[in-house]
């Protein structure tokens, strides 16, 4: 799934909850028995959204980081030059 689809399905996500979050207050003014409840549970919806959201950024950054980085080198073995692209992770590259 791309990163933006999966932002894009958090963010419906929290917009409902916090949609939930304000009819659970609205009923919780009018006495209803069950709106306590609900209103836990649309916060702990939230909390769930809001820890999703960061540990989705950690992964695309770590996608980043191991994905190939391809670049032009010659190699020079007994007289003989071979040019073409040869790719390694990002994290070899470093030093």
């Amino acid at each position: 799934m791309s990163p933006l689809t999966t932002r894009l399905f958090l963010g419906v996500a929290l917009i409902l909850a916090c949609v939930g979050a304000v009819l659970s207050v609205q009923a919780a003014a009018t006495g209803s028995e069950g709106a306590w409840g609900a209103l836990a549970g649309v916060l702990a919806v939230v909390t769930s959204v809001v820890s999703a959201w960061g540990a989705q950024r950690v992964v695309e950054l770590e996608e980043d980081k191991l994905s190939p980085y391809v670049y032009p080198q010659a190699l020079v073995q007994k007289h003989e030059v071979t040019i073409g692209p040869w790719g390694r992770a990002r994290a070899e590259v470093r030093r």
